[in-house]
């Protein structure tokens, strides 16, 4: 090898620090493997399960039970042993045949072709430009910003404030084939914080809001299932963003969506060589999204009829609704009576409950002035104060509710005079 030539790569290599760096005119074929700094994840071609097609991608380098966690050419497998990953010559990385032929690339698009890339040790692929010194600057296209089913500590997963632009999990077809499913998750895109699983384009799942330590629809997610989960709203840059971080090093960790449509929360047992599962969810039938309809609630403890009609309301088929099938909700008995400055209604309380999707917030200091606010608007039908979340208010049906055991948030909803005859009614203010 050239001296200069040796010499640039040797001081390339020290200027973006310890992690495996490859320059321009590096190939990865097909057998050859590149390691993180540290060993805690692989760069190479696979074949996932018992299929025998071959995909490029990143892998857990401590774990025996070979996991991806990123793929590149997910929905486009080589089929034989002869696949090559290089830098093209406008600078992206790609994927081809023994042929040449393009299966893949990171389709980047920026105005130098001296780059380089990297895999760190958090396992993120890096694409780098060779001749800007500043490691944050200098990154082209990283993986991380194209997830495919694996949420990793310190990937920032979210949603592009200013252009909309949403990252997504989207879930393995099978644990043979990982190209994409059915499933998919990311942000709210109303901009609310909270995550979305839809199925398809219909959500599945929703998180409920976020409360600035835990999500507000999953009580039992504790910053001990977390470790350290954190979302965070980048007003500079127009990003909403979650991140979290592994306490535990020694413990590979990941949330992945599964083809069940699932986000599960593992960890590796080197005892058991296994992944066990210590947070799913939805992991009950009262999680799926809308279970019981418009204005009807979810109540596990209520095996077999789980679902019942919020206080004030009644089934919108009774005949639907006596052979289990909640999805038409429910509807008022009698008709609110609120004409502007003048109404007779009043609110009703219920406790631990997942509040319902489509809120909005309102500016309002404590409890008491967050009812005056919805009472005096006749378009407000419920509401609930929350530290951390402030007054919110909901101006269509209410849906999506489910009760917990213990945990959740009261729910204030507005009933009729005549509904509220003999209920506790709490708070009032007037």
């Amino acid at each position: 090898m050239d001296v200069k030539v040796f010499l640039f790569i040797l001081l390339l290599s020290l200027s973006l620090g310890n992690a495996e760096t490859i320059n321009s005119t590096s190939n990865i074929r097909d057998g050859e493997v590149i390691v993180s700094d540290g060993g805690s994840f692989k760069l190479g071609f696979f074949s996932p399960g018992n299929s025998t097609y071959r995909y490029f991608g990143v892998w857990f380098g401590d774990v025996e039970e070979l996991t991806a966690v990123w793929v590149a050419n997910r929905e486009s497998p080589l089929k034989d042993f002869n696949g090559v990953f290089k830098i093209s010559e406008d600078g992206n990385l790609v994927v081809l045949d023994g042929n040449g032929i393009l299966y893949w690339s990171s389709n980047a698009t920026f105005t130098t072709n001296n780059s380089a890339f990297e895999l760190l040790n958090n396992g993120n692929l890096v694409l780098r430009n060779v001749t800007e010194s500043d490691n944050e600057a200098n990154i082209l296209w990283q993986s991380f910003d194209h997830p495919t089913d694996t949420f990793l500590a310190e990937m920032k997963f979210g949603l592009n404030l200013k252009t909309g632009e949403n990252q997504l999990l989207t879930d393995w077809r099978s644990e043979n084939n990982p190209a994409p499913g059915n499933f998919s998750i990311g942000f709210d895109p109303t901009r609310i914080s909270q995550i979305i699983i839809w199925n398809g384009s219909t959500k599945h799942w929703r998180s409920g809001i976020w409360n600035g330590q835990t999500f507000s629809g999953v009580p039992e997610m504790t910053s001990f299932h977390l470790y350290n989960f954190n979302i965070i709203k980048d007003n500079e840059n127009g990003k909403l963003y979650s991140v979290y971080s592994n306490v535990n090093m020694s413990a590979p960790s990941r949330f992945v969506l599964s083809p069940s449509g699932q986000l599960e929360r593992s960890y590796w047992m080197n005892n058991s060589k296994t992944w066990d599962v210590v947070w799913a969810q939805p992991n009950a039938e009262c999680q799926i999204y809308k279970k019981c309809g418009p204005n009807g609630s979810c109540d596990m403890k209520k095996i077999p009829e789980i679902c019942s009609c919020l206080k004030g309301f009644e089934p919108n088929s009774a005949e639907q609704w006596k052979v289990g099938n909640w999805s038409g909700g429910c509807v008022r008995k009698r008709a609110l009576d609120c004409k502007e400055g003048s109404t007779t209604d009043g609110f009703f309380k219920l406790s631990n409950v997942k509040l319902p999707d489509k809120s909005l917030l309102k500016v309002a200091e404590g409890i008491h002035e967050c009812e005056e606010v919805c009472r005096k608007n006749c378009s407000c039908i419920a509401f609930s104060y929350e530290r951390g979340l402030g007054c919110l208010a909901w101006l269509d049906s209410l849906e999506d509710i489910l009760i917990f055991e213990e945990g959740g948030q009261d729910l204030y909803f507005r009933l009729s005079k005549s509904d509220l005859k003999g209920m506790h009614i709490s708070p009032s203010i007037f």
